[in-house]
């Protein structure tokens, strides 16, 4: 999966994610539920919002650390795991990472633009059109 050209703002970084999670149908998810930076959904790879942000090589490696589903930003960053442009904004991105994992699977796309909409307000962002 070719990942998003790195944002250079958050608002950049939110319109992307938000558009390819929708795009996808859905959120990545492992078979047995547990969130994953890579994924399939009938046949159509998937990722997760960060997973969306880097490549393949870093979000497999990624997903390999834990048996539990993905871990979270901070705890990657202590881990030493992520690029520059993450660590940089950590809070956020793991806040962004946050809308995705802790929205349930079943009527997802209403609970996760819940949680966008939220984000947007804690950071003074724009609500992306599709999440209004």
């Amino acid at each position: 999966m070719t990942p998003l050209p790195q944002p250079t703002s958050r608002q950049e970084a939110l319109d992307g994610v938000v558009a390819r999670i929708i795009a996808q149908g859905g959120p990545s998810r492992s078979s047995n539920g547990n969130c994953v930076y890579r994924s399939e959904f009938f046949d159509q790879e998937c990722a997760c919002a960060i997973g969306h942000l880097v490549d393949d090589e870093t979000a497999l490696a990624w997903d390999g650390v834990s048996e539990f589903g993905s871990l979270g930003v901070i705890t990657l960053s202590v881990r030493g795991f992520l690029p520059d442009f993450l660590e940089a904004d950590k809070e956020f991105y793991s806040r962004l990472q946050a809308a995705h994992d802790e929205t349930p699977r079943i009527n997802f796309f209403p609970d996760f633009f819940i949680n966008i909409r939220r984000l947007c307000s804690q950071y003074d962002l724009t609500i992306p059109e599709s999440a209004r």
